[in-house]
């Protein structure tokens, strides 16, 4: 009987504690009305926090970003008058920054005189100047003099940049914030762009114990740093220092979000709020809605006393994304992984996080570890062998840490002190308890995670030429621009851009004809997909459509807001043009030379073609990465690959000086193909011109962005569908009239019957098949 009872204990710990996290988790939902998963979640990341000092969760917590009223300009040519003074903070956070020639002495004569809030402004100022990218966007990372140390966290972080994939001139956008002198004396041995966050009254060149009253005030001091930057028109990627980045994680980041985020927990939509953020890793846009975030969120500390920013920042999720209009992107462990949750595919790996790992030496570790193991896989011998996906982490280093890490809570001081008398009988039924806790936790997560109740080109035109390097191309910037003389006047085209653009001065861009702007022709088509699309209408509040005829802009003015009359020289406009005939090739090379105009007045345009209808946002399909991003009439399975065919009816290009040096002499190069449209000719120049000026271009995945050329069959995936590779308007009508209706059938689905995937388009149709 004793022995049955022993058998016994395990399970009714087991139930015990499945039943207490029952109780406890329906008691926070009854008494915290109103409440949704983001807050259920929140609340059990607070109680199973294991972590102790601040190398643990070292986050400083960006402010949500919101875009710059700044066009995008060189650096040199910023217009500092623009900057707004502000005041002193009201957690009086001063900020000093400390230049190359100022001697020792002086350092703290400055570190103990609390600067004019104007002083701050021009210190911080200047700094950002220096280290700023060509459209604004610092890198940013905080030290102590722990992990400023010689062969400690800093000098991990910086060799993972060097041996990482082509990312060491990221490096040069780094600003390197330090809590302390001596972190800041080592930061300037090793790095050009340091900078001395003085906080009055605090001293942080200890580690500090996780929850403490100084750790609190560092996190909330580092937000308070952030929203600054933010004031100062900058955008920022924060990153804790004890993350090592093996790949560019910009590639990986929406341009339609204001925020990007990676995440503790993540459920597989990059767009869900349920998701659990981890603010150790974060990206934000300047703009003015991002900036009252920002505030916002600070002054919600005082509703969760206690509290680090990143608990109050889940807390508060779904209310910024409504009340402020930004949209937050949660980024996949697959690609920004952490010890917490940890990829094994290094294939697919742009940073990894010592998170769930306790002890700055226990960290220093496994990312030494992580390093070594990142080393053996770039030696591979060919790209077949990494893409197999066989080499992976020595992954028992990095468990076996964490698992470390709980048994040494007590040492570490953790919130979560244990008591361990190394008793086997009382560790049995203690560990039953844990884990049923932890089931009961995780069905009850899944369950209401389930269950949520909140808020004109041709194939015909590829040839062979295709993807080889042009050797002897002319140089184009030196040839006879007589011929190509610019004569129209583009009035009012400033007006119209500001009225339409997004807060990041983006705007979404078609073009039409009278046939086109007909009632019931591809214009009607096109803003009904808008409007059945999935929460994409508000778009249309950003489309600017040009008209090339008076019929057609007398129609444009008769339904939407913003339309721009553009008379392309010497051609008749009103009727469809046949492909490749004089008209035809003067009207797409016009284009061209207007987007150019666009890019120069300080804005980026997404130019789609009226024959393509959206379901989705592409914006989330397109990186802050990329200068050029286009469409694809073929694609081979990498959006880098510049031997994939473009197709320029969807087109995103980012305004800085480069892509207007490359679109200018696009145009210039048309000299060199007599007769060809300008999308053979990107097509030619591709490969020369994205080297000569530095332009990066991705193409668009057909699974994503498709086209009768290569139709799609999953309705999950697909954001724009062109009706390219279909010749006449009757044609286009017909096929694209079904297509819009197969959506809205889709759409009307059942949740459970969309997952199947068994829904697809109704073919043949008179072009797609």
């Amino acid at each position: 009987m004793m022995s049955n009872t022993k058998n016994l204990q395990p399970v009714i710990s087991f139930l015990v504690g499945a039943s207490l996290a029952t109780a406890f988790i329906l008691f926070i939902l009854s008494a915290r009305k109103g409440n949704n998963i983001g807050t259920l979640m929140a609340s059990i990341e607070e109680i199973t926090t294991t972590t102790t000092t601040t190398t643990t969760n070292d986050k400083l917590t960006p402010p949500p970003f919101e875009e710059n009223e700044t066009k995008m300009v060189p650096n040199e040519e910023i217009n500092t008058t623009k900057i707004t003074s502000g005041t002193p903070q009201e957690n009086d956070t001063k900020v000093v920054s400390i230049e190359e020639t100022t001697t020792p002495s002086e350092n703290e004569t400055k570190m103990l005189l609390a600067p004019t809030a104007q002083e701050n402004n021009q210190d911080l100022l200047k700094l950002l100047q220096r280290a700023a990218t060509e459209d604004r966007t610092v890198i940013i990372t905080s030290v102590n003099k722990a992990w400023a140390a010689p062969n400690s966290l800093l000098d991990l972080f910086l060799e993972s940049f060097r041996i990482g994939d082509n990312i060491e001139h990221l490096l040069n956008h780094l600003i390197v914030v330090t809590l302390d002198k001596k972190a800041f004396k080592r930061c300037k041995a090793v790095h050009p762009h340091c900078y001395f966050l003085y906080v009055e009254g605090a001293k942080f060149d200890e580690e500090k114990v996780y929850m403490s009253k100084d750790y609190l005030d560092l996190v909330w001091s580092k937000v308070k740093l952030q929203q600054r930057i933010l004031e100062l028109g900058y955008n920022f990627l924060f990153t804790d220092v004890d993350i090592v980045w093996l790949r560019n994680p910009f590639e990986k980041m929406s341009a339609a979000a204001h925020i990007s985020t990676s995440c503790d927990f993540y459920f597989g939509d990059p767009n869900s709020p349920i998701n659990f953020p981890n603010t150790g890793f974060l990206f934000v846009k300047s703009y003015k809605e991002n900036i009252e975030l920002f505030e916002y969120w600070h002054e919600s500390r005082e509703k969760f006393p206690g509290n680090h920013e990143q608990f109050v920042f889940n807390q508060i999720k779904f209310e910024l994304a409504d009340r402020f209009r930004v949209n937050i992107q949660y980024l996949d462990p697959a690609n920004f992984g952490g010890f917490c949750n940890h990829t094994k595919g290094l294939d697919t790996i742009y940073t990894m996080h010592a998170n769930c790992c306790v002890g700055l030496q226990a960290k220093l570790h496994d990312l030494r570890s992580v390093l070594d193991d990142w080393k053996v896989y770039k030696a591979l011998t060919t790209d077949e062998e990494k893409r197999r996906g066989q080499f992976t982490w020595r992954a028992a280093r990095v468990a076996n840490n964490y698992y470390q890490t709980l048994k040494n809570t007590k040492k570490e001081k953790t919130i979560m002190t244990m008591s361990n008398k190394n008793n086997n009988n009382l560790l049995q039924p203690l560990t039953s308890l844990l884990l049923g806790a932890a089931a009961a936790v995780v069905f009850i997560i899944f369950y209401l995670s389930s269950n949520p109740t909140t808020s004109s080109s041709s194939m015909e035109m590829l040839d062979s030429t295709n993807g080889t390097q042009i050797t002897s191309l002319q140089d184009t910037s030196k040839a006879n621009t007589a011929s190509v003389k610019e004569k129209e006047k583009f009035e009012d085209l400033s007006d119209l851009l500001k009225a339409a653009a997004m807060d990041n001065d983006t705007v979404i861009m078609t073009w039409i004809n009278e046939a086109w702007a007909a009632p019931d022709s591809l214009l009607d088509l096109f803003f009904e997909s808008f409007r059945a699309g999935e929460d994409i209408e508000y778009l249309l509040d950003h489309l600017v459509i040009v008209a090339i005829d008076l019929k057609a802009y007398e129609r444009c003015k008769s339904l939407h807001p913003f339309c721009y009359f553009y008379k392309v020289s010497n051609t008749s406009s009103a009727e469809e043009k046949l492909f490749m005939t004089k008209d035809y090739l003067e009207m797409m090379w016009s284009r061209n030379r207007l987007q150019r105009k666009i890019l120069e007045l300080g804005y980026s345009f997404l130019f789609t073609d009226v024959d393509i209808l959206w379901f989705r946002n592409p914006l989330r399909h397109i990186s802050l990465f990329a200068h050029i991003t286009i469409s694809s009439d073929a694609y081979y399975g990498n959006p880098d690959d510049l031997n994939n065919f473009p197709n320029g009816g969807f087109l995103y290009v980012k305004s800085c000086q480069r892509t207007i040096d490359f679109y200018q002499n696009w145009y210039l190069a048309r000299v060199n193909w007599t007769g060809a449209h300008e999308q053979w000719v990107f097509n030619q120049i591709k490969h020369e011109f994205s080297a000569k000026y530095g332009v990066k271009i991705q193409f668009i995945d057909t699974a994503v962005c498709g086209g009768f050329c290569n139709l799609n069959k999953d309705l999950s995936k697909i954001c724009t569908l062109h009706a390219n590779c279909c010749v006449g308007l009757g044609a286009k009508l017909h096929d694209l009239r079904g297509l819009l209706d197969d959506w809205r059938n889709y759409t009307a689905l059942p949740i459970e019957e969309k997952m199947k995937g068994e829904f697809t388009w109704r073919l043949p149709g008179i072009c797609v098949h």
